[in-house]
């Protein structure tokens, strides 16, 4: 995944882009929205940003029964920013969640026709070349939440990618 593209990016108005993008799948659902973002910004690359929310946002839809409400939420933290994406899905069990990042990985064979468990090693892949992380906290019969931390100023290879 080379970083190419090096710009200021406005994660509160791409994540609400990203849901635009994904309204077919919000038709006829029932969902609800709860979007709780600040002004975010960072200095990063667009497109991968953009697959990250595209795939935490889509996860959390396909996972989520239709009526519940989709939660996004987002903080600025000291040089660093974390957006939650919390959905009343069925959650995760315990001993699933350390495996969920692996390429491949399905929860269960049940998830097979919604996608092929590449997804979330992508987004990791992708958050950690932007010098983030990711956590995934879930509770069976809850849902579960995925929360990604990226710097204000993305690096790679110890460099600022400013332009």
């Amino acid at each position: 995944f080379p970083v190419t593209i090096r710009e200021k990016v406005a994660v509160d108005e791409q994540i609400r882009r990203t849901l635009i993008l994904l309204t077919e799948r919000l038709s006829g659902r029932e969902t609800v929205l709860d979007i709780m973002l600040p002004e975010i910004t960072v200095e990063s690359d667009p497109d991968m940003l953009e697959q990250i929310w595209l795939n935490l946002i889509d996860n959390a839809l396909k996972y989520s029964p239709m009526g519940k409400t989709l939660h996004i939420t987002g903080e600025i933290l000291d040089g660093a920013v974390s957006v939650h994406i919390r959905d009343e899905g069925n959650g995760i069990p315990d001993d699933k969640i350390p495996h969920i990042f692996e390429r491949f990985y399905q929860c269960e064979e049940s998830h097979k026709p919604k996608g092929n468990g590449l997804g979330l090693s992508i987004v990791l892949r992708i958050v950690e070349i932007l010098g983030g992380s990711i956590e995934c906290h879930s509770e069976l019969g809850i849902g579960t939440e995925m929360i990604v931390f990226l710097p204000q100023i993305c690096k790679i290879d110890g460099r600022n990618i400013k332009q």
